[in-house]
């Protein structure tokens, strides 16, 4: 059962310096059992969405939309993109400057009650109680094509993330490559022991670790035997600080691994600490790299006449 309940919507065309036009953030809440609840009984969990300017503006409604799936850190909620990163506003900007319509960007809240800051690591726990992948893989997701006008197919979206956000995007998308085609993960991290605030989610199964662990995933024979094909059509952006330590080393290590696997994969690293200052610089690149000319990923198309959405 999907319940939608409207919380708020805001108009963020005052900060964006009245140059470039902005879209719509619309705040909703999806109820979900696939993932405790964050308080005794509230089981609905809250998603930010933001409308592209394009969209809004659409009145015909004749075009779908490729989608940004975002994954926020720990501590993180979903509104640190717009509201801390303020990241329509850049997307807006960028997509103008590079001549690609702005895609949609959707943002789900990851938290985790049992665990400090929230830390659910955007995965299924190794003791089967929260399924936090399967509710943005099986839930936000279709929910999101019923009800918006999107591309809603694998090339049609995009997964991203900062930080444990970003080690969730690559995560996900390794286990999903026929959900998601294209990847944006800035400052994760992907030999994931489950160390620190992650054990509560991910147990000490060695197996289990492993399957949640991109570096040691990737080189699985059941995952290559399962997902080799697949993941041949995708394309990965992943970019870092270049003293984030850790950080840096694994993204590194991860876009080496990508393309001993002969998968498209491009890395970004820039001066600049675990700060939305860097996350924004490396959002511009992530975006212009996938949706710009050198990787000329999805784009707005026009809207089947069966289709009908908001």
């Amino acid at each position: 059962m999907v319940m939608l309940s409207p919380i708020a919507k805001s108009d963020p065309n005052e900060a964006s310096g009245g140059d470039i036009l902005t879209g719509q953030i619309v705040t909703v809440k999806l109820f979900t059992n696939l993932v405790k609840p964050l308080k005794s009984q509230d089981y609905e969990r809250v998603i930010d969405i933001y409308l592209p300017a394009a969209y809004v503006n659409d009145v015909t409604k004749t075009q779908r939309f490729p989608v940004i799936y975002l994954l926020h850190g720990s501590p993180g909620y979903p509104k640190d993109f717009t509201s801390n990163g303020h990241w329509q506003i850049y997307l807006e900007q960028t997509a103008a400057a590079n001549g690609f319509v702005a895609p949609i960007l959707v943002a789900p809240d990851g938290n985790y009650t049992q665990a400090a800051f929230g830390d659910s690591e955007w995965l299924n726990s190794d003791d089967g109680q929260n399924k936090f992948e399967d509710f943005v893989v099986d839930q936000v997701v279709p929910w999101i094509d019923q009800h918006y006008r999107t591309i809603a197919s694998a090339q049609g979206r995009v997964i991203g993330g900062v930080s444990e956000g970003g080690y969730g995007a690559v995560n996900i998308a390794l286990h999903n490559p026929t959900v998601f085609s294209n990847v944006l993960a800035l400052s994760g991290y992907y030999n994931n022991d489950g160390s620190g605030w992650a054990r509560k989610m991910m147990g000490h199964n060695k197996e289990f670790l492993a399957y949640n662990s991109p570096l040691l995933f990737i080189n699985s024979p059941e995952a290559q035997q399962k997902f080799a094909a697949e993941w041949q059509q995708q394309h990965y952006f992943i970019g870092s600080g270049l003293d984030e330590n850790r950080y840096t080393t694994e993204s590194a290590e991860m876009v080496d691994e990508l393309h001993d696997h002969g998968i498209s994969a491009d890395i970004c690293q820039v001066d600049g600490k675990h700060s939305w200052a860097l996350w924004n610089t490396l959002f511009i690149a992530g975006i212009t790299n996938i949706f710009g000319q050198n990787h000329q990923g999805p784009t707005a198309i026009p809207l089947s006449p069966q289709r009908s959405s908001l």
